[in-house]
């Protein structure tokens, strides 16, 4: 099911219900429920009550059984009857039916139970899920969200409400003439019973859990809509009222698409039509098992609410098909649901340019939610599994269960990922499976071990993040670099272990080449031959992993100001010839400690970092902006109070530099942009820190300290000092080392030296006497 959040945001506290608690997971270990015949009249708008009986087919899986239990909530039992001879030693609480055998039951016993019964049924005290009658609709949905189990068939009939027991079912639903019943499956017929009803008889010929079981009364209309899969066709029946079928079409203007779209990605289509049907619930959709319940509200005639019905229908290979054995493995139902919806976004609408390509753009939808909202909307940081009941339907189990898709199918190649999932599918059909199962099937088929990538990414809190420490060139050897990676972990416990992770390199005219690293724990290094000299690396550039970097590449041509929302970030480019490529990334993630102890900066953030790095031509002069706001949680630990007096904005060029204070203009109190108006390569991060000792407060000053050429150089380099400040000029290799020191005072200030060896480099200027500095990275391609 998908929660409407279009519609309006349903928010809960789980609470004490004991009228909605069934017995504990696992009578379906020693019972089977093979069919349900469920016969019930819904009839009574006014009161609102059902009416009828249900036979209960059963065969036993473990001998001498002496009691069956059958969940049935807050309803009343009129008589109990074992293979059509009355039955009177029973006993019911509103939760829980309790039926003693006259004798011990064997496992060659097959056992018809018909139990007789009416009331009011419940709705969940959430709101979401359960019977409901509104205005002129019955309808059911079949999870209640604060309710332990979820399962919600045990509202409207009796029965073994888990997610591992499925059974066959047959519906005949007594209605008024004016109405129709839509359930499961196929309708066979109906009959006029001479009394002003009708009863419909529907039959579904797939095994499915209770919770799937579904009914709809009102005054329907069928719109048909054929989809066509090759040389096959499957019916889509959309049950709506009369007023709504020209909305309906116009609606699910592109199911067959979607429909092709999943067939062609997850594998065939097992069920005997497609179905939705109409309710007043607003609060979201059911995928009942070829009837999905379908809020009335968003049939309105546009694409508006095409995800909506792409997720419940994505669930007809994830959640129906192949279910998730326990509510904890519920990110087997959800987040690939979730994820399918990108995959439709994609196929449906593919561009080259990430930021207009359906799928890119979904995914990085979904990674800005599982790190902005999922905190906040679930109440905490959490593995997909196991995921505490109270939550099971939150913002983790989607967004953040989508995520992991993803990141799944890059880690096994698209084609092996696609190839495994559909066998997978195909072996587990019409059956329960959890994480260590669906693990181990991944697995087997695929031939890749995917233990390691489950205890990093399903069964632990947060996400891995991962950044280039340094890129060093080896001596004597063209071509030949060594890179070294670090791993850190944004709100884990753990490091994951057999990661792989890719690393983009570009040349000074943005041509680029990757490299794939295989390492374990919080350090890999590798030896590659890169067939040009890198001056840029960025990990993950094709955003392959739900890693803790949100990253926007820049193609900037002209003066104008570039929003990276995700980011948090806004580089405003005030001088420009040529095209400039920039990279911004903002990283969830600890920024290194500060190595040597500074007055002027107390303390970093401890929850995230910007990167920026770029290529651009000498005369590219741009700003930068980010965003803070210390009453959130994006930057309120790194205060004890709320005030901001004291921020600061920090930089350093590389990981072998420290961090030291830049000049910056903070607009805004509690919240709001902290700007530095000259943008340098390097990573940047808030701080609590001593302002005054920048030398200005608070009000931007551009640096231009040093201007270095040329750039790239083939190993001549030329520093010109434009400040009679500058006292000091360090060159550093991009391993940190500091390899050249030049002192500097008023008759030389421009200076010429020799870099022998091909790389990147960094000048630093510096004055010992005020706290001012500036670095500028140089290419060296000799």
């Amino acid at each position: 099911m998908k929660k409407n959040l279009l519609i309006y945001s349903l928010i809960f506290t789980l609470i004490s219900f004991s009228k909605a608690t069934a017995q504990e997971p696992g009578r379906s270990d020693t019972l089977d429920v093979i069919h349900y015949d469920i016969h019930l009249e819904i009839k009574d708008f006014t009161n609102k009550t059902i009416n009828g009986l249900t036979t209960i087919k059963t065969a036993f899986k473990l001998p001498n059984i002496n009691t069956v239990n059958f969940d049935l909530l807050a309803l009343d039992v009129d008589s109990i009857y074992i293979n059509n001879t009355k039955h009177t030693l029973y006993q019911y609480n509103d939760t829980l039916l309790s039926i003693q055998l006259a004798s011990p039951a064997t496992t060659s016993d097959t056992t018809n139970f018909t139990v007789y019964y009416h009331g009011v049924p419940v709705i969940d005290p959430s709101t979401w899920g359960g019977f409901y009658y509104s205005g002129n609709t019955a309808f059911n949905m079949g999870c209640g969200f604060e309710s332990i189990p979820h399962n919600f068939g045990r509202v409207w009939f009796p029965c073994i409400d888990e997610f591992k027991d499925r059974a066959f079912y047959d519906f005949y639903i007594t209605t008024l003439n004016n109405n129709m019943a839509v359930c499961n499956g196929t309708l066979l017929g109906s009959v006029l019973n001479g009394d002003n009803s009708k009863t419909w008889h529907w039959k579904l010929s797939a095994n499915i859990p209770t919770y799937l079981a579904s009914v709809a009364v009102s005054d329907y209309t069928n719109v048909k809509i054929p989809l066509i899969h090759g040389t096959d066709t499957t019916q889509a029946y959309i049950y709506v009222g009369a007023s709504d079928t020209i909305h309906a079409r116009n609606s699910f203007t592109r199911l067959n698409q979607i429909f092709n779209s999943f067939i062609n990605n997850w594998g065939p289509y097992q069920w005997e039509r497609v179905g939705y049907v109409s309710v007043p619930f607003n609060s979201g959709a059911m995928e009942h098992a070829t009837n999905i319940a379908y809020p009335t509200v968003t049939i309105d005639g546009t694409l508006n609410y095409e995800s909506l019905y792409a997720h419940e229908l994505a669930h007809s290979w994830f959640g129906n098909l192949m279910t998730c054995a326990t509510a904890e493995d519920m990110w087997i139902n959800e987040g690939w649901a979730r994820y399918s919806e990108a995959i439709y976004q994609g196929d449906l609408n593919p561009n080259s340019d990430p930021l207009l390509d359906g799928y890119k753009l979904a995914i990085r939808d979904l990674q800005y939610k599982t790190f902005r909202k999922a905190y906040l909307d679930d109440g905490g940081y959490y593995p997909l599994y196991p995921m505490p009941q109270a939550i099971t339907y939150g913002t983790t189990t989607y967004d953040k269960g989508a995520l992991m898709v993803h990141t799944l199918r890059n880690y096994m190649g698209s084609s092996v990922f696609f190839s495994t999932v559909k066998q997978v599918l195909l072996e587990n059909a019409f059956k329960p499976i959890n994480s260590a199962q669906f693990c181990n099937r991944l697995s087997y088929f695929s031939g890749i071990d995917l233990h390691d990538f489950f205890d990093a990414w399903i069964y632990q809190p947060g996400q891995l993040h991962f950044s280039v420490d340094s890129l060093v060139p080896i001596q004597n050897q063209p071509n030949q670099y060594k890179y070294y990676i670090h791993q850190k972990h944004s709100l884990g416990q753990n490091f994951g272990n057999s990661n792989k992770v890719e690393v983009t390199f570009f040349d000074a005219n943005w041509n680029t080449f990757t490299d794939i690293i295989s390492f374990s724990g919080e350090f890999g290094s590798k030896n590659i031959t890169i067939p040009f000299i890198p001056v840029l690396t960025a990990v993950d550039y094709n955003e392959k992993m739900a890693d803790a970097i949100v990253d926007y590449n820049l193609k900037i041509k002209t003066i104008a100001s570039n929003n990276c929302t995700y980011a948090f970030a806004n580089v405003v480019v005030d001088a420009i010839i040529d095209s400039a490529f920039i990279r911004v990334e903002h990283h969830w993630a600890k920024p290194d400690d500060i190595k040597y102890s500074s007055s002027s900066i107390k303390r970093l953030s401890p929850n995230r970092y910007w990167k920026i790095d770029g290529i651009a031509p000498s005369n590219f002069h741009a700003k930068v902006n980010f965003n803070y706001n210390i009453a959130s949680d994006l930057d309120g630990n790194l205060f004890s109070t709320l005030n901001a007096d004291s921020l600061v904005l920090v930089y350093r060029p590389n990981t072998a530099a420290d961090w030291t204070l830049v000049p910056f203009t903070k607009i805004g109190s509690s919240s709001g942009l902290i700007k530095s108006d000259n943008l340098q390569y390097g990573e940047y991060t808030l701080a609590i820190g001593d302002k005054n000792q920048i030398g200005i407060k608070e009000q931007s000053q551009p640096k231009n300290y040093i201007n270095v050429s040329p750039n790239p150089s083939n190993g001549i380099v030329t520093i010109t000092i434009n400040s009679s400040k500058i006292t000091d000029l360090e060159i550093v290799d991009s391993a940190g080392k500091i390899i050249k020191k030049i002192k500097i005072n008023e008759n030389n200030r421009e200076v010429t030296t020799r870099i022998s060896s091909a790389g990147i480099y960094y000048i630093n200027a510096r004055s010992i006497k005020e706290n001012i500095s500036e670095t500028k990275k140089i290419i060296i391609s000799n």
